[in-house]
């Protein structure tokens, strides 16, 4: 048995200077589309005279998972389950249009650094400090490390990218169960009736800088407050929720048989229609040995 606890919304932070600087002016709501997003990293891109990036565009990590986001805004899919159960990977035409605007990004666009295979959290952040990156997406949690670091001194914003055909963002959901073997489970939901009632699960969600489940823990004033932008993280909400495939063994069959693939494609070693290609054949025979199929 358990519950969810936590959640968040995956936004874009942008560096509001840079952005007055490049004349880009964002919608009042703060939503932009997927050729926004593209045109701003585009217009934020700059080069020296040796042609050499100095400030990057977009920085969206590999792993934060904005390019899950895009292919649920475009209704895609990538693993299927069957009416008998099992799991098969059956990438469709809008799956791949989402991740083929995500890998442009890199390798056409040249806005967007191979630095989202492997990155330090904190070098990302005093990249966006130090204007290497006017955007980079994660999840609303990171307002905190930027008010810490920043200390108020550079001005910047939140974004939320909108989707073609649904609008989605990850929620990135916490939960706490009991575990089914427990000798204790009466024990154990007491502690977790009290670990997750209104005033418990705000505070530890403010503490945290994520947003309560609860709907009357999430009801109260402070993740509605301008302080921090709060609001602007709150609004997004509506569109939140878990973009990850509720398969059995998710995560070794995502970083075993997919990413791999995704990252040949960014790193010039391998086009797209090859890597999905790879990532269906590999990723099915991943499916048969854990049992799924």
């Amino acid at each position: 048995y358990g519950v969810p606890s936590l959640q968040e919304t995956l936004v874009i932070f942008y560096n509001k200077t840079m952005f007055a600087d490049a004349g880009i002016v964002i919608p009042e709501d703060g939503m932009i589309t997927w050729d926004q997003l593209r045109d701003y990293s585009l217009r934020l891109t700059l080069r020296d005279d040796s042609g050499t990036v100095t400030t990057w565009g977009l920085l969206s990590p590999l792993e934060q998972r904005l390019w899950w986001v895009l292919i649920e805004q475009n209704e895609g899919q990538v693993l299927a389950q069957h009416e008998d159960g099992t799991w098969h990977v059956e990438i469709d035409d809008a799956a791949r249009e989402a991740i083929e605007f995500y890998t442009n990004l890199v390798v056409a666009d040249h806005v967007m650094s191979e630095d989202i295979l492997s990155y330090d959290f904190m070098s990302l952040l005093q990249g966006f400090r130090t204007g290497k990156y006017a955007m980079f997406s994660f999840g609303c949690w990171v307002r905190s490390w930027i008010t810490r670091l920043t200390g108020g001194g550079l001005d910047w914003g939140m974004l939320q990218v909108q989707g073609p055909k649904a609008n989605v963002t990850e929620a990135d959901p916490q939960a706490i169960g009991i575990y089914s073997g427990s000798p204790y489970k009466a024990e154990a939901a007491e502690f977790l009736a009290f670990f997750t009632n209104t005033e418990n699960q705000a505070r530890l969600a403010y503490a945290d800088w994520l947003f309560p489940t609860r709907q009357t823990a999430l009801e109260r004033p402070e993740f509605q407050s301008e302080d921090d932008q709060w609001d602007v993280a709150y609004q997004w909400l509506p569109y939140a929720r878990d973009v990850k495939p509720h398969m059995f063994g998710f995560f070794s069959w995502e970083w075993q048989s997919f990413i791999p693939q995704i990252e040949l494609v960014i790193l010039g070693n391998q086009d797209l229609d090859t890597a999905l290609q790879q990532a269906t054949q590999q990723g099915n025979q991943f499916l048969r040995r854990m049992g799924l199929q």
